[in-house]
């Protein structure tokens, strides 16, 4: 986990988060958060978190799941879904219809 604090939140009152994936690997993805001010103008902190899919009877990375995929996406850019749809054969969906991630 990467966090910065760029500017102190100094009273009480509303703050906006915005949080999406930045990255996904086939075991592993990084999210990415920004906390900016109600107005969106200030932004006080950023930060970055890796996750890794642990298999739970190894505790060794597993895949990631079409099920973990399908749940996040809404927290992909247009380019990460391209990205994963580019890399993922059109066999390896459960359905065999092509990724989960159209």
């Amino acid at each position: 986990m990467q966090l910065t604090y760029d500017v102190p939140i100094t009273r009480l009152g509303e703050v906006q988060v915005r949080f999406w994936l930045g990255h996904v690997g086939r075991s592993s993805f990084t999210y990415e958060f920004v906390i900016l001010s109600a107005d969106r103008e200030t932004v006080h902190a950023r930060g970055t978190r890796a996750m890794v899919n642990l298999d739970a009877n190894t505790l060794r990375p597993a895949p990631l799941t079409w099920d973990l995929l399908e749940f996040s996406r809404p927290l992909m850019s247009d380019e990460l879904l391209a990205t994963l749809q580019a890399r993922e054969p059109r066999s390896a969906s459960p359905a065999g219809e092509g990724s989960p991630v159209q």
